[in-house]
């Protein structure tokens, strides 16, 4: 398990209020860190139906910490359980078999998707048509028969949101079906659709019953993924008060390097990491009713105890589920190149 990191005891807004240049340099730290993790052989599963199930190079689950399909010959899915405080997440890839997609969402008994790519793009398809497009469509998949309910466009979400009607055997279930319209390839949301990202959240999190895992997908499941289940979980611990008081951990650090063990690439690059800074910290300000002009050489203490009192130490000390990864399977190069997600 790598160690957390730590540094003088002081308040959240010493680490979200870093400049570029910390930001890229902490950024450097965590892909070091996966580099040193991936030399060990056998981070991945090493076969040829595997490797052709994997739509992306590089992009794979470890095969210590991956989903298996069941009642089917070969289990594998690429695809990812990701546990973080109170939530549960299964990151996964724009699909290449769509059968395998809704036998995984049945198994795993998840009722929620989240996507985050678009449909379309330079003229043709970008994602996988594993759900109908119009009201009242019935697509047949393998055993399962996939029916459009309801659709709705929630402007304060950007977001699309279908109701989806989902038949296999005798059993009929829900899955409700959210896709963000605001997340640019090669980028993060603007500041109109960072706030709209925000409302998908929580509105993704209504959907939820305990112990359910939501769906998430971009395109290789690891960049806009990754972003979007690290903002999940450190806005969560944010509204809960958890972060107040004295912080000897950078959460946002903590939080990407534990979802790079449990999955390669999860936030892919140095702007999306950036994003969760500048995103929490947005939220923190207006948790606090702070201004937009605060700057990084504001005395905290006295904006969250007053000019006389301590800070207390926080109630969060890191992520419980944290482990290390390590496997003994077998890694192999592929051949397509990784996009940026």
């Amino acid at each position: 398990m790598s160690p957390p990191e730590k540094q003088n005891t002081q308040g959240l807004l010493q680490y979200l209020s870093r400049t570029q240049a910390e930001i890229a340099e902490k950024f450097e730290i965590i892909e070091r860190r996966e580099k040193e993790r991936l030399q060990s052989k056998g981070c991945f599963v090493n076969h040829p139906i595997a490797h052709a199930r994997n739509r992306w190079t590089r992009a794979m689950p470890f095969a210590n910490n991956r989903v298996h399909l069941r009642n089917t010959p070969f289990d594998y899915i690429n695809a990812s359980p990701i546990d973080i405080g109170s939530l549960k997440h299964i990151a996964t890839q724009n699909p290449t078999s769509i059968n395998d997609f809704w036998r995984m969402t049945w198994d795993e008994n998840s009722n929620s998707i989240i996507m985050l790519m678009p449909v379309n793009g330079n003229g043709e398809d970008r994602c996988a048509r594993y759900y109908p497009r119009d009201i009242g469509v019935i697509i047949k998949i393998g055993d399962f028969q996939i029916t459009l309910l309801t659709k709705a466009v929630e402007h304060n979400c950007n977001t699309e949101v279908r109701e989806l009607q989902v038949l296999h055997g005798d059993e009929t279930r829900t899955v409700w079906h959210f896709a963000f319209l605001g997340w640019p390839d090669h980028g993060v949301p603007s500041d109109d659709d960072r706030r709209a990202l925000l409302g998908l959240i929580k509105l993704s999190r209504h959907s939820l019953e305990d112990s359910i895992p939501r769906m998430v997908h971009c395109s290789a499941g690891c960049g806009r993924t990754g972003t979007f289940i690290a903002l999940d979980y450190l806005l969560e611990e944010l509204e809960r008060g958890a972060f107040d008081g004295e912080l000897e951990i950078d959460p946002v650090f903590e939080t990407v390097d534990y979802l790079r063990e449990k999955r390669v690439m999860m936030v892919q690059n140095v702007t999306q990491f950036g994003f969760i800074y500048h995103t929490l910290l947005w939220r923190w300000k207006d948790k606090h009713g702070i201004g937009e002009d605060i700057g990084t050489n504001l005395d905290y203490t006295s904006v969250l105890c007053g000019p006389t009192r301590k800070m207390k130490k926080s109630r969060w000390q890191g992520i419980p589920q944290r482990m290390s990864t390590s496997t003994d399977t077998g890694v192999e190069s592929l051949t397509k190149p990784i996009p940026e997600d």
